[in-house]
C-alpha cells in the first residue's frame, strides 16, 4: 500500500479541502490543464515546476497535502 492504514480514511469530510486543493493547483499551474499555451518542454521541468508549487504551499499557511 502507498498510504499507511493509520492515515487512510475513507469519507467525505475532507473530500471538499481535497477537491479545493485540487482545483487550486490547476488554476495555478495552467500547464497542467488540458488545452493551453502554457506547458512545459520538457518532464523534467515540470517536475521542478510541481515541485516548487508544493514546496511554496506547504511554506504558507496554506497546508498542501502531499
Amino acid at each position: 500500500n502507498l498510504i499507511p492504514e493509520v492515515r487512510h480514511w475513507i469519507g467525505k469530510a475532507g473530500t471538499q479541502r481535497i477537491e479545493r486543493q485540487n482545483l487550486n493547483f490547476r488554476t495555478h499551474l495552467k500547464r497542467l490543464q488540458r488545452r493551453t499555451i502554457c506547458f512545459s518542454k520538457t518532464k523534467k521541468m515540470l517536475e521542478a515546476v510541481v515541485k516548487l508549487y508544493i514546496h511554496q504551499m506547504n511554506s504558507t499557511s496554506i497546508s498542501f497535502v502531499t
